[in-house]
C-alpha cells in the first residue's frame, strides 16, 4: 500500500489525470443509463400461435419508434395488431413504425397459422429526443 502512495507522489501527473477522467467517466456512464431507459420491451407470449410483445414507453419518450420482430424460418404470419408497416414475404421479419408516440404501454401482436417454430426476438430502435442519439434495444424471451 505504501508503494502505491510513493508511486503517486513521484508521478505528479497521475492525480491530475484521475481528477479529470473520473468525472467524465461518471457523466458518460450516467447518460448512457438514462438514454437507454426510455423504452423497455418484454415478451408476454413467445410460443404457440400468438406472439405478444409489450412495450413500456416512459415520459420524455422519443417521437418515433421502429419495432422489428424476427421469427425463425417456417412460420406463416396470418395477422398483426396493430397492422404492421411491412411483413417479409418469407414470414421471418415484421416491422412497425410508430409515429408521435406518447408515454404509456403498447402491445404488438403477431398471429401465426400454427404454433411458433423456432425462436422469436425483437429490435426496438429510436432516437433520443434531447441528444439525438440513436438507440437499439434487443429483446428476447
Amino acid at each position: 500500500m505504501n508503494s502505491f502512495f510513493i508511486y503517486i507522489r513521484n508521478n505528479r501527473k497521475l492525480p491530475n489525470v484521475i481528477l479529470i477522467c473520473l468525472p467524465l467517466l461518471l457523466l458518460f456512464g450516467c447518460s448512457i443509463a438514462y438514454a437507454s431507459g426510455y423504452i423497455t420491451g418484454d415478451y408476454v407470449s413467445a410460443e404457440g400461435k400468438t406472439i405478444i410483445l409489450h412495450l413500456n414507453i416512459k415520459s420524455n419518450s422519443p417521437v418515433n419508434i421502429i419495432v422489428e420482430q424476427y421469427l425463425s424460418p417456417g412460420n406463416k404470419i396470418i395477422g398483426t395488431r396493430p397492422q404492421a408497416s411491412k411483413v417479409d414475404q418469407n414470414g421471418e421479419k415484421v416491422k412497425w413504425l410508430f409515429r408521435n408516440v406518447k408515454s404509456g404501454k403498447k402491445e404488438v401482436t403477431i398471429k401465426l397459422g400454427s404454433s411458433l417454430k423456432g425462436n422469436v426476438s425483437a429490435m426496438i430502435r429510436y432516437r433520443n429526443r434531447q441528444s439525438g442519439e440513436f438507440t437499439e434495444l434487443f429483446v428476447a424471451p
